[in-house]
């Protein structure tokens, strides 16, 4: 069983998928619809700021109108702090939602400005939410307001709200800062329990007919994820708040590439407004599919494995693939042709060298099924060649062998196993099970092994590698060289030149 449980937000989530702010949790309905499709957690739809200072000022002119003439009647009404409608209409949203679910409900708090507004977050979380999105939509049009005058704006914003709750407060930020890493950092220590990136800032059009500025909403599309993607991989290993990815995740492979750069959770809304809420199963289903033939047991298995925690310097490692990126951009003949080129293409491609592992961990024909899981459980692989007394390579051995050896389903839902994990559920339900004897996890590991064995050399192209990955439906491939073992290509390997 394959375990889909994140922590965001210190909240458990069943799974990582989380609708986003948007018109649809503006129904109860819609809550009770999402739940059942698989959310881990909804947010709900935005109170903005503008709505409580507006509501607040009407509220204010109406019940001081005219009371200088009668002083006695300044003491009938409360006071504009005490009292405003707009606020307390969502609050009741609020209760309602929790009610109607039993994931997550995160209220979210729009606004760009220091005030009072934030104050009503405390209201917020009164009504039961189970944490606060805090999305500060701020474009600064001033050109005398500094960079500085800026970024202390949003760390005032969220120590004003923090101030006044209890409960996790996440900051949804733009990607438009001059330091990115700096201010998630700033956040971060200043008492962020979480960062959502990236807002995604609906740009103005202007209509030639009525020579008006439109509003013009343009929905997200799966090539939207790369901002967000990268700087999740580069955030993961220097800030303690949660990550939550948001922009471009449509379908079950985009959701996995953000848990693999990183992220905590990953948000949904385009899609599901382009598609209905029904999306969100699909994507699940996607999810588990993919994880079960690549052999991954949990989200916390692959979380941040694709991020950049084992890469020394971040920033020469952009711009060495911002430069291979360039180089290895395939050109069109006809195009190459016209321009007076000879070649057909223009193209220096990756090769097994540049992506292999070179410590390649090996296990011994003659080891039991028994030290080979132990073997497997320690090092945190899920999967190793097999060789000879002459150090040859004759099979390869993986997690999925090992359980189907057993003849079982194994529950890894509780998180990662122990050394006995894949052969327990034989003693356990005595020396038979399904025709597999107690004696199996005694017996060689080349008995239960997949003879197979694909094999590359160091300057084999990436195309070839992942054809011969694709037609032969394996996840590991090894390198040689004069027919020795020089490496070791996995699918995870290949993931990480297209992710990052």
């Amino acid at each position: 069983m394959i375990d889909l449980t994140t922590r965001y937000l210190g909240l458990e989530l069943k799974n990582p998928l989380v609708p986003s702010a948007a018109p649809l949790s503006e129904k109860i309905d819609n809550f009770r619809r999402m739940e059942d499709a698989g959310a881990g957690a909804i947010v709900n739809y935005s109170l903005f700021e503008e709505e409580i200072t507006r509501d607040s000022f009407e509220l204010h002119h109406h019940l001081t109108w005219g009371t200088e003439s009668f002083a006695e009647s300044l003491t009938y009404f409360p006071e504009l702090d005490d009292f405003t409608f707009r606020p307390l209409e969502y609050c009741d949203h609020i209760r309602e939602a929790k009610d109607a679910v039993d994931i997550p409900v995160i209220a979210s708090l729009n606004g760009h400005s220091l005030g009072g507004w934030t104050q009503y977050a405390h209201l917020i979380e009164e009504a039961g939410a189970d944490a606060l999105e805090l999305n500060i939509y701020h474009i600064p049009t001033d050109p005398q307001g500094t960079g500085q005058a800026i970024e202390n704006t949003y760390l005032e914003i969220l120590k004003s709200v923090k101030s006044v709750v209890t409960i996790p407060v996440a900051v949804k930020l733009s990607p438009f800062f001059s330091s990115m890493a700096n201010i998630a950092t700033q956040l971060d220590s200043a008492g962020a329990d979480g960062l959502v990136l990236f807002n995604r800032f609906y740009q103005p059009d202007i209509d030639l007919e009525t020579l008006e500025v439109a509003p013009n909403v343009v929905l997200s599309s799966s090539d939207d994820l790369r901002l967000p993607l990268r700087w999740i991989a580069i955030l993961r290993e220097h800030v303690t708040a949660s990550l939550a990815a948001t922009s471009g995740i449509h379908h079950s492979e985009d959701a996995l590439k953000m848990i693999m750069a990183g992220a905590d959770a990953t948000m949904v809304c385009s899609t599901l407004l382009k598609n209905g809420i029904d999306r969100l199963q699909l994507i699940l289903q996607g999810m588990l599919r993919w994880m079960e033939e690549h052999e991954y047991e949990s989200i916390a298995q692959m979380k941040g494995s694709m991020s950049m925690q084992s890469c020394p310097d971040p920033t020469a490692f952009e711009r060495a693939n911002y430069i291979k990126a360039l180089r290895t951009f395939p050109v069109d003949a006809h195009q190459v042709r016209s321009v007076g080129f000879h070649s057909p293409t223009v193209r220096e491609e990756i090769q097994a060298a540049d992506i292999m592992s070179g410590e390649v961990m090996t296990v011994r024909e003659e080891m039991t099924v028994r030290e080979v899981a132990n073997f497997l459980t320690e090092h945190e692989i899920s999967g190793a060649p097999v060789v000879n007394r002459n150090d040859t390579a004759i099979g390869v051995v993986s997690c999925t062998d090992i359980t189907r050896s057993g003849g079982q389903e194994v529950d890894i839902s509780m998180g990662r196993p122990d050394p006995d994990f894949y052969v327990r559920g034989w003693e356990s339900d005595g020396d038979d099970l399904k025709g597999i004897s107690l004696e199996n996890a005694n017996q060689p590991v080349r008995g239960i092994m997949t003879p197979t064995v694909y094999t590359v050399t160091e300057d084999t192209p990436i195309s070839e590698i992942a054809k011969t990955m694709i037609a032969g439906r394996i996840h590991r491939l090894l390198v040689t060289r004069d027919q020795r073992l020089v490496g070791i290509i996995t699918t995870l390997d290949l993931l990480r030149v297209l992710v990052i």
